[in-house]
């Protein structure tokens, strides 16, 4: 029914211009999930979320760390970004970042202003384009009755992405018991952030972002999740 990997990612702000409340993350990416679940009305669940992972040459990765340091700003001038990691554990050398749009049509346009955006694209792109080794991206949305709460003050950050198998019918209202359960549990500040359900890419994967105070509150999650 599930199958799922674990990452630990280092804390890195590159949006002095345009901060977010996050700073370190550990992540979890499988494969995915698609929209067997109907969201609920609300704005946030509407919204379309883009999961983007991208593994960087190792002998390029701190140049692309600095570089990214200094002109991503031109980048977050387009869209938000939810959030922007950098893998400690489980993928070496890459980068994870989450970005919010309205819609897949809200995304088209932002695409197609960054093509059009030549200062984006010279003092950024065009001098990272050659130091990835891959790129992948998937759509996502929100879980039915779920938002996001991202947390105000530093801390680690754990995305789990599990990809599921076998007929929907076979693990739907499981799933949504399984993050009805994470949401309630209580183990001090670490909190669930966002649970997210593929929209198009891999299929049926489901992806949970969380908040912890330090690395071995994963540890200690682990533990509560396994007994649930």
């Amino acid at each position: 029914m599930l199958s799922a990997r674990y990452f630990v990612l280092n804390p890195k702000r590159f949006l002095q211009r345009n901060p977010v409340p996050v700073s370190c993350h550990l992540s979890i990416v499988g494969n995915r999930f698609q929209q067997q679940l109907r969201t609920s009305s609300t704005n946030q669940e509407q919204k379309v979320y883009e999961l983007r992972i991208y593994t960087v040459k190792p002998n390029r990765f701190r140049e692309y760390l600095d570089l990214t340091k200094e002109e991503f700003h031109l980048r977050t001038a387009h869209s938000k970004l939810l959030g922007y990691w950098v893998s400690e554990i489980g993928g070496l050398n890459q980068v994870v970042h989450i970005w919010e749009y309205d819609s897949l049509t809200h995304r088209a346009t932002v695409r197609a202003n960054l093509a059009n955006d030549s200062v984006w694209i010279s003092r950024y792109l065009s001098r990272v384009v050659d130091m990835f080794d891959t790129m992948t991206n998937s759509a996502l949305t929100l879980l039915p009755n779920t938002e996001i709460a991202l947390p105000t003050y530093k801390g680690v950050y754990e995305l789990q992405t599990m990809s599921l198998r076998g007929a929907p019918s076979a693990w739907s209202n499981s799933l949504v018991s399984y993050v009805k359960a994470c949401n309630s549990i209580d183990i001090g500040p670490t909190k669930l952030v966002g649970s997210w359900q593929s929209l198009l890419g891999p299929k049926q994967m489901v992806a949970l972002l969380w908040f912890h105070p330090s690395p071995d509150s994963c540890v200690t999650l682990k533990h509560v999740i396994d007994s649930l």
